[in-house]
């Protein structure tokens, strides 16, 4: 099976949109402001194995492409496709994508930082993320989220 990671394209804008509605907002206005903000502002890589979407990943530059910081803003993989390696292969294509991005601006990539889960804390941990803070569940539900940040 060949797989592939590539930039989403503004054919994969209904992609964007099933995401949105599966994994954050039933809210359809929002599920299309979010595929807009990621053909058009931030960027979107889609991980792909003959045709069928395994995952995505959502980043955009924050605070002015020279001081070199960026967010990571989502990153899925499907279900049964985790613990096979797919998410370290993304985030690898994730960090090369942010590179060429500021290096095409005359910047460099210097910092990035995220939210996350409690859950997810171990992933992006072994990605090389250091907790720098404990949110409080501003929902109510769970245990707040964790802001990260990663020196490159």
């Amino acid at each position: 099976m060949v797989r592939s990671i590539r930039l989403a394209e503004e054919q994969d804008r209904s992609i964007l949109i099933r995401d949105y509605l599966q994994h954050l907002s039933p809210h359809i206005g929002e599920a299309e402001r979010y595929a807009l903000l990621h053909l058009q502002v931030d960027r979107a890589l889609l991980i792909e194995e003959s045709g069928f979407l395994l995952g995505l990943a959502t980043w955009g530059p924050r605070e002015g492409i020279r001081l070199g910081v960026a967010q990571v803003t989502g990153m899925r993989i499907i279900a049964s496709r985790r613990q096979q390696g797919l998410g370290s292969e993304l985030f690898r294509a994730l960090l090369s994508d942010m590179s060429a991005y500021y290096a095409e601006r005359d910047a460099a990539l210097r910092r990035l930082f995220l939210f996350s889960a409690e859950g997810t804390a171990p992933f992006f941990e072994r990605m090389g993320f250091q907790q720098v803070a404990q949110l409080p569940a501003l929902l109510g539900a769970g245990a707040g989220e964790r802001l990260y940040l990663r020196e490159v």
